[in-house]
């Protein structure tokens, strides 16, 4: 009996401990998509504002102070959620010293931005039809949003290092329960009852099933069920190492939902939920070749990652994804929406050889070409060529310069 009585108490250590480490995955997973998101929205706010210089039409520049100001409010929101922790947002606050020291340098830039904007929003609230004019402060600020990502990338990465080592440390610590647990039975089977030896096989075929799905959801998203942002990375790195050896092109496309947070706004979150999640569905549906991978990116970013795939192949692909999700007609009424939601896309690829291993590059590429898609209103697609003169975005490898070209949207 006290055999049995230790054995049963091991197994419910373990089921606890199981659901107590899926939880804690939740919780890694919507921080790091939640840093993530930080990200995303510092760029839109100095879209916000460049635009909001160039904006003439008094009624626009209204409506556009007005999601400026939504912005502001939700990143720094955000900002303190991350820091201090937010109920409603499902943050815990507690970080270690490292991520303490990343956001005490990430202050000063935060702060810089937030105050540009707030300035902009002053001066648009009370604005006439004359364009608001920043001068030497757009500059000031685009250099404070360079450090602001850079450090925001660092707080993500060591977010995902921490939740890796705390899943690894659960794992160890289970691993422990059904070793000990195994003991107890073989000790049973062997000086008390042979029909024990039955519960150690079933007791290792349940172990196994449940860390093989704690190892599936730690790699999934919990929305969309796409793979996340983790799993991206562990893929690209290995399509990098064979896009090297091979010599032969990689590509990726970067997805954003336009207008998202407006649509948020006007219906709610479980229809963004539910938005998401179709898009999503969508955008794996239309990448068919087994080697092509969809993964949500953060927020209401996707990226695609396409081996051995050129520019023109990506763009297909590009293309192909936005006319699907267009033909899903998921209604928006926003004044910057079409009836329609949409999605921009940038475009990149590159040839890698073992003297140009740059993978950072084309992430940057591909993301400064979303960029410009997003900036460029009408144009729903951008790509990052070795060839045109318009936009230098980077440079990857020797001599090769990417640039960004506009593409036609029909």
């Amino acid at each position: 009996m006290l055999a049995l009585s230790l054995v049963a108490a091991l197994i419910v250590a373990g089921q606890v401990l199981v659901q107590f480490s899926l939880k804690l995955q939740e919780q890694d997973a919507r921080t790091i998509n939640i840093a993530g998101r930080q990200r995303m929205l510092s760029q839109r706010i100095h879209a916000h504002v460049l635009a909001a210089e160039r904006e003439t039409n008094i009624d626009r520049l209204r409506a556009r102070i007005i999601t400026l100001k939504n912005d502001i409010a939700l990143w720094q929101r955000s900002h303190d959620g991350l820091r201090f922790g937010d109920r409603g947002l499902g943050l815990r606050g507690k970080n270690s010293p490292e991520i303490q020291g990343l956001f005490a340098s990430l202050k000063p830039h935060f702060i810089a931005i937030k105050t540009v904007a707030d300035e902009v929003v002053a001066r648009g609230e009370v604005a006439d039809a004359t364009p608001i004019e920043l001068g030497p402060q757009n500059l000031t600020m685009l250099r404070r949003e360079g450090r602001f990502l850079d450090t925001m990338d660092q707080i993500v990465q060591v977010y995902e290092n921490e939740a890796a080592a705390r899943v690894a440390k659960l794992q160890r610590i289970e691993l422990l329960l059904m070793a000990i647990a195994l003991l107890v039975l073989a000790l049973e089977a062997l000086f008390i009852f042979r029909p024990a030896v039955r519960r150690i096989r079933s007791t290792m075929s349940e172990l196994s099933r449940v860390s093989k799905i704690f190892q599936q959801l730690s790699l999934r998203d919990g929305l969309t069920a796409i793979p996340n942002r983790r799993c991206f990375d562990v893929i690209y790195k290995r399509e990098l190492r064979r896009a090297i050896r091979s010599s032969e092109p990689l590509a990726l496309v970067m997805i954003d939902v336009n207008n998202f947070k407006e649509y948020n706004d006007n219906f709610g979150h479980q229809y963004g939920d539910n938005c998401l999640t179709k898009i999503a569905q969508t955008l794996r549906n239309n990448a068919r070749r087994p080697g092509d991978l969809v993964a949500r990116y953060g927020g209401d970013e996707f990226v695609v990652l396409l081996p051995n795939t050129d520019m023109r192949g990506a763009h297909n692909v590009a293309n192909a994804m936005r006319r699907a999700v267009e033909t899903l007609k998921i209604q928006h009424n926003s004044p910057n929406a079409q009836g329609i939601l949409t999605i921009s896309t940038g475009v990149a690829s590159t040839k890698l050889t073992p003297s140009n291993k740059m993978s950072s590059d084309l992430l940057r590429a591909a993301d400064a070409a979303l960029y410009r898609a997003k900036s460029a209103r009408a144009v729903r697609i951008a790509d990052a060529s070795q060839t045109g003169d318009k936009w230098v975005a980077d440079q990857l490898g020797t001599g090769q310069v990417l640039v960004i070209t506009p593409l036609k949207t029909g």
